[in-house]
């Protein structure tokens, strides 16, 4: 916790315009929305899959390097870029009346997330060094980005509903662009922290070689970015294909919108959850049980076990990744934090990329339930990575 309230309140003013940026970032309406706008359009499902690889690849090949220009350069400028190029993205897509121009949309998408992830966490940790010297307090501002993200995306997912009763499915897009415009002016008022400029710039190389080394060669964080990983994999799989069971168990299209908004919630809640659970093996080992839990619920066919089971599952794996990558920013210099992150997220993209494919064809293949097999397998091996990163924590202590 910081040292005083005054400390917190100051704190606090300064994080509000990162706060409002996330909530500006994450306000996009036409997430709700996207897969029926693309059948429309006439993207069939081997396009959409097609799209989701693509787009996960331009996430994969933009994170490090945006990572390693994020530290090298300017994690608020990165943040910058990344509203640029969801306007862009948003824009291209909206306009979209086919494939081609709307897979260019969603690889300017993909870079946007690259931007975005790693980029919050390296802030928030260096802001609480920079004005508190002491990161006890991460995962509770931390969670709040993730808070307020989460608010964002279930406001502007029941916000589509609305615009496309009212309007169309195009608008959805159209009118989410004043938001992201108004994001580059609350991060035009952030105040950056400057301590992973305090070192003296090494070679690129160099740069490269000590990201490499941190995250590959160092056994103690080994536990760490295999549970990072594997929380990647896990993560992408279900937020991309969670309405593959809805589906499957013939959800009225009328509820996909209050279950989609409910599922968002999750990651919020994970945000608050994080922090209360922080430093508390016994309280995250069972946090990391209820996600395998939840995980094997995946393989039943009753609609609302699976609802249910994919809020606890989103909720138990974004309560995890906060607290593991904060562990993970404990054992590296700042220099370098925001671009081993992009690291270790890429080498999950990587995995994600084949396995996405393989989680794709079982389901049509066979069914989505026996594609939950391999949600519950990745699981399993996040459940054993974090508790032998917890006991790798307790006794370094």
């Amino acid at each position: 916790m910081p040292d005083s309230p005054t400390d917190a309140r100051a704190l606090l003013k300064r994080l509000r315009p990162l706060y409002a940026t996330a909530f500006l970032q994450g306000f996009v309406l036409w997430y709700a929305i996207e897969k029926i706008f693309m059948r429309h359009i006439g993207i069939n499902n081997d396009g959409i899959a097609l799209i989701v690889v693509l787009f996960t690849l331009v996430m994969m090949l933009a994170n490090v390097p945006l990572g390693i220009l994020a530290d090298r350069w300017s994690r608020k400028g990165v943040l910058a870029l990344a509203s640029v190029a969801l306007g862009a993205g948003t824009f291209l897509d909206g306009i979209s009346q086919g494939f081609w121009l709307y897979l260019l949309g969603s690889c300017l998408w993909g870079i946007f997330y690259a931007c975005y992830s790693g980029t919050y966490d390296s802030i928030v940790y260096d802001t609480l060094l920079e004005d508190v010297g002491s990161t006890n307090s991460f995962e509770r501002y931390y969670g709040k980005v993730q808070l307020v993200d989460s608010i964002a995306l279930v406001l502007g997912s029941l916000s589509s509903g609305l615009v496309v009763h009212f309007l169309n499915l195009q608008s959805a897009y159209f009118i989410t662009l004043p938001f992201v415009a108004l994001s580059l002016l609350t991060l035009w008022r952030f105040k950056e922290p400057r301590l992973h400029k305090s070192d003296t710039p090494s070679l690129l190389r160099a740069h490269i070689r000590d990201i490499a080394r941190a995250i590959l060669q160092r056994r103690e964080i080994a536990w760490l970015v295999l549970s990072l990983i594997a929380l990647t994999v896990a993560e992408r799989i279900v937020l991309e294909f969670d309405q593959l069971w809805l589906i499957a168990l013939a959800l009225p299209l009328g509820f996909y919108g209050p279950v989609n908004a409910l599922l968002l919630a999750a990651l919020g809640g994970g945000g608050l959850m994080a922090h209360r659970v922080k430093a508390k093996s016994r309280v995250i080992g069972a946090v990391a049980v209820l996600m395998l839990a939840a995980s094997a619920c995946l393989l039943f066919r009753f609609i609302g076990l699976v609802i249910l089971a994919l809020f606890l599952l989103i909720l138990a794996m974004f309560t995890i990744q906060i607290n593991v990558n904060r562990w993970l920013h404990d054992s590296l210099p700042s220099k370098i934090r925001a671009g081993a992150s992009s690291l270790v997220i890429t080498i999950g993209y990587a995995i994600f990329l084949p396995a996405g494919i393989l989680f794709g064809h079982i389901s049509h293949v066979s069914s989505i339930f026996a594609a939950g097999w391999m949600v519950v397998v990745i699981c399993l091996v996040i459940l054993i990575a974090t508790i032998a990163a917890l006991r790798v924590r307790q006794t370094a202590k």
